[in-house]
């Protein structure tokens, strides 16, 4: 991506609560080898919204990111048009 900075957003204040879940969630990733520690330039916020059994869903807010995407101008090919 030739011509962008680096997008690093700074954190969103979470509560004691929510640093506890997501730390623990964190620990969890990193010990199914879902993910490992980095020292990259980009940088994403973490949100955790609340899924139907109360539970908390560790996700990335990545809005920063897809403005920064260059947007094909084609539409994909029909799966007939590249099969046949």
């Amino acid at each position: 991506m030739q011509g962008y900075s680096p997008c690093r957003m700074s954190l969103s204040r979470l509560s004691y609560w929510e640093e506890a879940e997501v730390k623990r969630q964190i620990d969890v990733l990193v010990d199914l080898g879902k993910m490992k520690p980095s020292d990259s330039k980009y940088a994403c916020r973490v949100t955790l919204p609340v899924k139907r059994d109360g539970s908390r869903r560790f996700c990335g807010d990545y809005q920063p990111f897809n403005l920064q995407t260059q947007h094909d101008s084609f539409p994909m090919p029909l799966v007939d048009d590249v099969i046949s």
